[in-house]
């Protein structure tokens, strides 16, 4: 079970790790049309959108993973409410992890920082709403059909048992209803008849 486990977050991760590279690729790719960047310079923007993805991706991914299920299953519309600021305050905490890192390695100067920091925030905020919307609504599909796939497997094994009794009980019925004594001796008499008038013992 353990490892069941182990497996599936892998999968979870992996699946995220994907999401965060789309959503890199996404605002490198709104950045350059927006700003008229070009093909370098939006490369450039994709390495720097990868960090903040994954930064923002991350910390709302561990976020769901613990934490989306009871948020889900609060009433509406207080479940969404709590995912949307679950997302906003995810992209602004990864927007500002990621600029105090770009500050601390020297791609950020500490004159404009703040500035970059609020421009990257808005754009990060946009962004995490579109993906964290549509991811958290894929793993809520993906989920539900996880679930009715597992009822519909209970529900089949448990007609395969219903009919495994009732074949059982049908077959001790006909069991009951033979009577061992009379089938025994009357295949003694047919055995006996054969030698002596086989025609009778036909009839």
């Amino acid at each position: 079970m353990a490892t069941d486990n182990r497996f599936e977050q892998r999968g979870y991760w992996r699946w995220v790790l994907s999401v965060n590279v789309a959503a890199a690729a996404i605002a490198a790719l709104a950045e350059g049309a927006v700003m008229g960047l070009g093909a370098v310079q939006i490369g450039q923007e994709f390495l720097y959108s990868l960090v903040f993805a994954n930064l923002i991706g991350g910390l709302m991914a561990r976020t769901f993973y613990y934490f989306g299920k009871p948020l889900y299953r609060q009433r509406f519309p207080l479940n969404w409410i709590s995912i949307l600021f679950v997302i906003v305050a995810c992209s602004i905490v990864g927007s500002l992890a990621g600029n105090v890192v770009f500050l601390a390695i020297g791609l950020r100067q500490a004159h404009t920082f703040w500035t970059a920091t609020w421009f990257a925030t808005k754009f990060s905020v946009v962004i995490g709403l579109g993906v964290g919307v549509s991811a958290f609504g894929y793993s809520i599909l993906r989920g539900t059909l996880a679930d009715t796939t597992e009822q519909l497997h209970h529900k089949q094994l448990a007609e395969e048992r219903a009919l495994k009794l009732a074949a059982e009980a049908q077959l001790a019925s006909l069991e009951s209803r033979v009577r061992p004594h009379f089938l025994f001796n009357t295949l003694n008499t047919i055995s006996a008849l054969i030698p002596e008038d086989p025609k009778r013992s036909e009839e």
